[in-house]
């Protein structure tokens, strides 16, 4: 049975430290320069879609440069500021949207998207919109009842009044006994303001008109 000096051990013992390190390349990997540039620059010049893909490739590649915690946060920060800027032009999708961006780059630290937030859903709560009932055409009585179960929510949550739009006069009961269904659902004691419009030439569809402040 051979034997082993303990220099040979001592040595062994090393090389098994180097090959665990090198396999993990990502571990203690520095990312290249000409890549984080590139990351730079899409965040400079407003192309988040892109960053957020160079960005992760990065961290797949160069998880332990700290250099990537710091692009995180710009680009977190980047997604805020469109937020913000579609919130003023109106576009609530789109501010949305850059919200959720922002939370996810920036999981730790919620308190800073709550601005955004709040301001989204104060923008929503006084923005009419209509809600499209191609299925009350279709006679698909199910997919009626789940978009007016849908409906319901938003009615309770913002006040609203409600404007339902049939082509035929015989529809309207329908349609308000399923909303009045789901918001009774949520809220016994709510009070629902509904309307009729007649128009036979339209397509059938909800108002919703948020109660003002």
């Amino acid at each position: 049975m051979p034997s082993f000096t303990p220099g040979y051990l001592a040595i062994a013992a090393l090389s098994l430290v180097l090959a665990a390190c090198q396999s993990s390349p990502g571990a203690s990997a520095t990312a290249p320069a000409d890549a984080i540039a590139r990351l730079e620059g899409s965040i400079a010049q407003g192309r988040l879609a892109a960053a957020d893909e160079q960005l992760a490739a990065l961290q797949q590649r160069a998880a332990g440069d700290r250099r990537l915690e710091a692009l995180q946060r710009q680009l977190a920060d980047a997604y805020l500021e469109r937020g913000q800027n579609a919130l003023q032009h109106g576009d609530l999708d789109a501010a949305t949207h850059a919200l959720g961006r922002a939370r996810s780059l920036k999981p730790q630290a919620p308190a800073l998207t709550t601005g955004l937030d709040a301001a989204i859903s104060q923008a929503r709560k006084a923005q009419s919109r209509t809600v499209p009932l191609p299925m009350l055409d279709a006679r698909d009585a199910a997919a009626l009842r789940a978009r007016l179960d849908q409906v319901a929510a938003e009615v309770v949550d913002c006040q609203c009044q409600v404007r339902i739009q049939v082509r035929q006069r015989l529809d309207y009961p329908w349609v308000a006994s399923l909303l009045e269904a789901g918001v009774r659902r949520r809220q016994p004691d709510f009070s629902l303001r509904l309307s009729e419009a007649l128009q036979p030439d339209e397509p059938p569809q909800l108002l919703l008109s948020p109660a003002r402040p």
